[in-house]
């Protein structure tokens, strides 16, 4: 879910941040999450994203929260 430059050098001045991208690497989609993602994060950043992701595709919300850690602000 790609920030933008800016912003990712600000986060990434502060967090363990990674960009993450739908056409390039590092790449993160939500409607497909890499088993590695599972409980990997602490927050996941996404504006204006999710009501950009294809029908028939199932609800992404649930796919985020499984990436997050159990002490993940949500």
């Amino acid at each position: 879910m790609s920030d933008t430059p800016d912003l990712a050098a600000r986060l990434a001045a502060k967090f363990d941040y990674t960009n993450t991208f739908y056409h390039q690497a590092p790449v993160f989609d939500v409607t497909q999450p890499d088993e590695r993602d599972r409980e990997r994060y602490d927050f996941i950043l996404s504006s204006e994203v999710l009501e950009h992701v294809r029908l028939p595709s199932t609800d992404p919300s649930p796919r985020c929260t499984a990436c997050s850690r159990p002490t993940a602000f949500c």
